[in-house]
């Protein structure tokens, strides 16, 4: 995949999170069309497209990456569910909950999963 070709979504995500990799394995099985693409956050691909964007991340972090455009954390999670349609899509009446607290709540469980779901020793891209 040419990173910078590609103007399909990309969800880029912690490739050695037991959490991360089972949320695009379900990902993966909810998106009927194949819309959204997957690179993990080591990935030479996703340093690539974020080294070529002002952006700051760390690995506590889920990002996708659509039309030029990055969208992080709770917003990232939106925007695939809007992405992959069907009946997911009732989610998104929970972004009426304001951004600072959904973001907090992902905070949290970002900071403590390798914790308590435990951590990948490799990581699959």
């Amino acid at each position: 995949m040419n990173p910078s070709t590609n103007h399909a979504p990309l969800l880029l995500y912690d490739g050695s999170c037991f959490v991360c990799s089972s949320s695009v394995q379900f990902v993966r099985r909810i998106d009927k069309n194949k819309k959204i693409g997957f690179l993990a956050l080591q990935s030479p691909d996703a340093q690539k497209i974020i080294a070529n964007h002002p952006i700051s991340i760390d690995l506590d972090t889920v990002l996708l990456f659509h039309h030029d455009r990055f969208f992080q954390k709770s917003e990232a999670i939106f925007e695939v569910i809007r992405i992959v349609s069907g009946g997911w899509r009732l989610f998104l009446c929970f972004r009426i909950i304001p951004l600072r607290w959904r973001d907090g709540l992902y905070d949290f469980i970002a900071r403590n999963r390798y914790r308590w779901f435990g951590r990948k020793d490799g990581c699959e891209w």
